[in-house]
């Protein structure tokens, strides 16, 4: 669980479990960097004039993936599957998304990694709802994020659809970095639930809520954290990495 103090300038004073959604959809957006590492693509995005069906928020998040935003206030939605349908219009209209990423983010736009992630937001999640999403093959969070006061806020991540996806991962894995990588795969899934592992290119991103460390494989296998990176050669120079792993895992 993740405690995040909200810059007091970007909102009002709320009490625990009366925002309406709006409020809620808007205190979300306000602080969309501070709590998910992302940047506000759009807000209400229309995808359908006929069915008025709207993408809640979508947003770019710190490793360029794109991702939808759904909010939900209550144990009852039906947003899960809402979501679902708008991963399959992005996936098939590619075009109109890379238009309008590219007028927002002209050349860092080459950088977006168009494999939508699913976050829905809300005050409560029913024990289905997670098993619901473990059944589909897309990367989907069910976050919770309960305000407190009026500048404090809990987030967790109750349920992820699954936790490692390196299906974008472009480096042979086999010999010794297979086997150090699958001990850091392991290592890392026990520091928690909410950690889950994605990978493009050479790079997988780790994350909880934000991401909190790389795994770069160049000439071997390699950790990147805290802004210094370190060449992982042997299982000792892997355990002597545990240690700050864990670290920078409990700051985040």
């Amino acid at each position: 669980m993740d405690c995040v103090v909200f810059n007091k300038n970007k909102q009002k004073e709320y009490k625990r479990n009366e925002l309406e959604r709006y409020e809620y959809k808007k205190l979300v957006e306000d602080n969309l960097e501070e709590l998910f590492g992302c940047s506000l693509i759009a807000s209400d995005y229309v995808i359908s004039e006929e069915s008025n069906l709207k993408i809640d928020a979508l947003g770019i998040d710190d490793n360029y993936q794109l991702v939808v935003f759904e909010y939900k206030l209550g144990k009852f939605s039906k947003l899960i599957n809402k979501g679902l349908m708008i991963i399959d219009y992005i996936n098939e209209h590619l075009s109109e998304f890379k238009i309008l990423i590219n007028d927002l983010l002209k050349e860092e736009a080459k950088n977006v990694m168009y494999c939508p992630r699913l976050v829905v937001v809300g005050d409560s999640f029913h024990k289905y709802d997670g098993y619901s999403i473990s059944k589909l093959p897309y990367n989907i969070e069910l976050i919770n994020l309960n305000l407190y006061n009026k500048d404090l806020v809990l987030i967790e991540k109750k349920h992820v659809s699954r936790n490692v996806d390196i299906s974008g991962l472009k480096y042979r894995l086999d010999g010794d970095v297979k086997y150090l990588f699958d001990e850091l795969v392991n290592f890392l899934l026990s520091l928690g639930d909410e950690v889950t592992l994605f990978a493009n290119g050479n790079v997988v991103f780790i994350r909880k809520i934000k991401t909190f460390m790389y795994i770069v494989f160049e000439e071997g296998l390699n950790i990147f954290m805290n802004n210094k990176m370190k060449q992982i050669k042997n299982i000792k120079d892997l355990e002597k990495a545990f240690a700050d792993i864990e670290k920078v895992y409990d700051k985040r």
